[in-house]
């Protein structure tokens, strides 16, 4: 079980608007790994507000900020080739290029194009 435990990844996801300013804090809490921006939760933590693009970047660069001073890797998954160089530009080195459900909806996708056409 050690053995196991050792090798066990902690990423904190930052998924609301009220994490993002303790996200240094979470960063540095002994065994943490990595800090996940989930922009998508981020983004419905905001609720109907038409300004929640722009402010979940603001966010994302707080949050990449907090990663760097804390010493620890940034996750993000980027949604496109602009929002990749976003990513990558802000210092995310571990990229998620899809989601469970992505995962899962493009398969089922696959299953029904071969047995529709």
């Amino acid at each position: 079980m050690a053995a196991q435990d050792s090798q066990v990844a902690v990423i904190a996801m930052i998924e609301d608007q009220d994490a993002a300013p303790a996200a240094g804090d979470i960063a540095r809490v002994d065994g943490i790994d990595a800090l996940f921006i989930g922009r998508g939760d981020l983004t419905a933590s905001f609720g109907d507000d038409p300004q929640a693009g722009p402010k979940v970047a603001e966010i994302s660069r707080r949050v990449a900020a907090a990663a760097r001073e804390a010493h620890v890797p940034l996750m993000m998954l980027p949604t496109g080739r602009s929002d990749f160089e976003f990513a990558t530009g802000l210092g995310a080195t571990a990229l998620a290029f899809s989601s469970d459900h992505g995962f899962i909806r493009s398969a089922a996708a696959a299953v029904i194009k071969d047995y529709a056409g």
